[in-house]
């Protein structure tokens, strides 16, 4: 749950900075933006993994 809600404020940081900055930069995208599009792609990542190992990982499985 962690990786979801860093990744919902990393969204939120997103389109307040990015988006609002590009219309700002001429020709181009700001500097930062690839550095939080890798960060957005990396929590989503974990996110996603995080809840596919939870049916391996989960209480069921008998690791507390």
């Amino acid at each position: 749950m962690v990786c979801v809600v860093l990744g919902v404020m990393n969204m939120a940081w997103l389109k307040r900075r990015v988006v609002r900055d590009s219309a700002a930069v001429a020709g181009g995208t700001p500097p930062h933006a690839r550095l939080v599009a890798l960060t957005s792609l990396a929590l989503w990542v974990g996110a996603t993994t995080a809840g596919r190992l939870m049916g391996y990982l989960g209480p069921v499985s008998g690791i507390d």
